[in-house]
């Protein structure tokens, strides 16, 4: 189902940069928080009379866990964007021009940078912002569709588990365009960069729980856990090292159940996990002689802030008090 959201996704690209017209932006970025400046990102710049520059952040521009190692560097060259040159015309960002009637080029070089470069799980989860002509049109990131079955700010008390799974199901339904996948008892799986990602009502108590295995070599349970907490890395206070990976699970209060709490909840969640993949060696806890795993790489100014939760006496965003 993600892979035709993606589809209706390119769809309106390809549409959007062929009707744009010159000194139009458009700027589609996946945002590691609201204030990140240097979030992965492609920008479109009409110019020329029937030109489109396309343009792609290079690693001086982009957060650590974002940066691109030489295979994927390659691998944006083989695409069709230019290295960064400091000559005429050129950028300090990985660029290229087409005609605006190569849109549908355009978008489907764009989708495969989103989801294959960068791990994008889903288009919802990115953020559009045009500008140019007074009358430049807005980027439409989702289908539009009949008027939203519920606020996503309005509070809903559940009156059961099951309640409160309809009520998560709607939520992700509304978000995603299109009906969510459900595995056992009604859970709900993601495809993510880093594994499969689940969210489902807990079943004793009202409480959405948002949970994901990252799939490692485990040598040794306790020698692992301890090198994870050597990483230095925060993580949510629920975790544990299995014989399969480190499970991960983030939780949302359900008793009010408000859907946005859920969705922003969802976004952190994704945009940590990315990271702590980032920084975990395939293999944890091996104890034989000389195999010291080295760990990923860090951000600068030490201790990596996962932005999980960072003020738990806040319970709302600063764009939760209303719609």
């Amino acid at each position: 189902m993600d892979a035709e959201a993606w589809r209706r996704f390119r769809g309106r690209l390809a549409d959007h940069v062929a009707a744009m017209e010159d000194g139009d932006v458009l700027l589609l970025e996946y945002r590691r928080s609201a204030a990140a400046a240097d979030s992965p990102c492609v920008q479109f710049f009409a110019w020329g009379r029937d030109l489109v520059r396309c343009e792609v952040p290079a690693n001086q521009f982009l957060h650590p866990v974002y940066r691109l190692d030489e295979e994927r560097r390659e691998q944006l060259t083989a695409l069709g964007w230019e290295p960064p040159n400091p000559g005429p015309n050129g950028s300090s960002s990985y660029h290229l021009d087409r005609t605006r009637n190569r849109s549908d080029e355009l978008a489907a070089m764009t989708v495969r940078v989103l989801r294959e470069l960068w791990g994008v799980p889903h288009p919802t989860l990115l953020d559009s912002v045009t500008g140019g002509r007074g009358t430049t049109p807005a980027f439409a990131l989702r289908d539009p569709g009949p008027v939203p079955e519920f606020d996503f700010g309005q509070a809903v008390q559940p009156s059961s588990r099951r309640h409160l799974q309809m009520l998560v199901e709607r939520t992700m339904r509304q978000a995603l365009g299109h009906e969510p996948h459900l595995v056992e008892d009604g859970m709900i799986e993601l495809d993510a960069a880093f594994g499969p990602l689940w969210i489902a009502a807990a079943r004793h108590e009202p409480v959405v729980e948002i949970s994901t295995l990252l799939d490692r070599k485990i040598e040794d349970e306790e020698r692992a856990a301890a090198e994870v907490l050597a990483l230095g890395l925060r993580l949510p206070a629920d975790w544990l090292v299995d014989e399969s990976g480190i499970v991960v699970t983030a939780r949302v209060d359900g008793s009010p159940f408000v859907p946005r709490h859920l969705v922003n909840a969802l976004h952190d969640f994704y945009a940590a996990m990315h990271e702590l993949d980032a920084h975990l060696p395939p293999t944890l806890g091996d104890s034989s002689p000389g195999s010291v795993n080295p760990p990923g790489p860090r951000a600068s100014g030490g201790t990596v802030q996962l932005g999980l939760f960072d003020n738990p006496g806040e319970s709302t965003r600063p764009d939760e008090s209303g719609d």
